[in-house]
């Protein structure tokens, strides 16, 4: 899934979409994938990831791994806020 206007990249093996809670949860090997404002890509995977499609964040759960080229960090979660381009 492409969203330009957000500029991320999500991939998975599977995405389970409900209109009613305006939520995407994505399985098998999700990752997102975002450009900073100095056009360095950061990816963001984990085992659990679920976007919230009316507030612009995405959460996630289980051993998330970012990275980009200047780091690499593990934790349990993490939320990024994709108007901010802010991660917790």
């Amino acid at each position: 899934v492409e969203d330009p206007e957000n500029g991320l990249v999500l991939t998975s093996g599977r995405a389970v979409y409900d209109k009613i809670s305006e939520t995407v949860i994505l399985e098998g090997n999700p990752t997102l994938n975002f450009k900073d404002k100095q056009n360095k890509l950061t990816k963001i995977s984990s085992p659990d990831l679920k976007r919230y499609l009316s507030e612009n964040k995405t959460e996630f759960a289980k051993g998330v791994i970012i990275q980009n080229s200047d780091f690499t960090i593990l934790s349990d979660t993490a939320t990024f806020y994709e108007k901010e381009q802010r991660l917790e």
